[in-house]
């Protein structure tokens, strides 16, 4: 698949969100809208950090499952709505965006690879810069007491 900001045809636009975007979390009704399939439990490959000086997670590239929800959306949505909240910019310098926009496999709970979708990932450094938190347990709520 073409990695572009929206598609053309009849392909549906895919992407996985681990954070705000998720259902019940600040930013899914205003961002979310535009689903047209409920939202499927799963999971991508990686690590997940929360960042307590903003109170939102971040994923790095790694092996642990980072849960979270495949969202679908129409085949001619804009990710640049998205994109916008994400801080991330296709043609800046990784260094200047604050996540990066890739292309992952995403997983259901029985390991079985369900789709491949967008998902914002951040470069690790940017992570500890941030004050990172590791999550050993692959998730994150807003509705956390305490981390780790």
């Amino acid at each position: 698949m073409a990695n572009t900001n929206s598609s053309s045809g009849n392909t549906k636009i895919k992407v996985f969100v681990y954070g705000t975007l998720m259902p019940e979390e600040c930013n899914h009704q205003a961002y979310c809208h535009h689903q047209i399939e409920p939202p499927v439990l799963g999971y991508v490959r990686g690590r997940i950090y929360h960042l307590p000086n903003f109170d939102y997670p971040a994923l790095a590239i790694g092996e642990d499952r980072v849960w979270g929800y495949c969202l679908t959306f129409p085949p001619r949505f804009s990710l640049e709505h998205l994109d916008s909240l994400e801080d991330y910019q296709p043609g800046r310098s990784p260094q200047e965006n604050v996540y990066d926009r890739c292309w992952a496999k995403v997983f259901d709970p029985q390991d079985q690879v369900m789709t491949e979708a967008w998902l914002y990932r951040m470069d690790p450094e940017k992570i500890e810069q941030y004050g990172g938190i590791y999550l050993p347990n692959g998730r994150w709520s807003s509705q956390q007491k305490s981390i780790a």
